[in-house]
């Protein structure tokens, strides 16, 4: 039924129980549990040292950790008020911007000079479409997403 290296991840630990969220359907919300699927996002960022990488839409952090792992210097921008109050608990020193990714001014995130950004993250399907054309328009500072 499972692979041997993923029974472990499979487990729920205690912490996220205690921190789960319930994911609003106004935003969107769905959030990714599975460890190994994690990994694989996390590990598929061009570790580029002085390009800066923001995450939308971090939710309860789970690829946010694993980032975290590859880019220190990882921002996240979040919506959700109660996700924001979580993020600062489990992640001290994290840049947080809040704010809706659809009228955030992309460059203003970074210092000017910063590198062209990488952009990631775990995003909703209903608003996918609106999130491509608006890193489309900002392609002059966006160089992944």
């Amino acid at each position: 039924m499972f692979e041997n290296n993923t029974i472990k991840d499979q487990i729920v630990d205690e912490n996220i129980l205690k921190n789960k969220i319930q994911p609003l359907k106004k935003f969107g919300q769905n959030f990714l549990q599975d460890k190994n699927i994690l990994r694989k996002i996390a590990a598929s960022i061009e570790a580029s040292e002085g390009k800066p990488l923001l995450e939308i839409g971090p939710g309860e952090g789970a690829l946010t950790a694993e980032l975290l792992t590859y880019r220190p210097d990882l921002v996240v921008s979040e919506i959700d008020s109660r996700c924001i109050e979580l993020l600062v608990e489990k992640f001290s020193g994290l840049k947080i911007v809040q704010g809706d990714i659809l009228e955030l001014e992309i460059p203003s995130i970074f210092p000017s000079g910063s590198g062209a950004i990488q952009v990631i993250g775990n995003i909703p399907y209903n608003i996918s479409s609106q999130i491509f054309f608006k890193l489309l328009e900002n392609a002059h500072v966006v160089s992944t997403a």
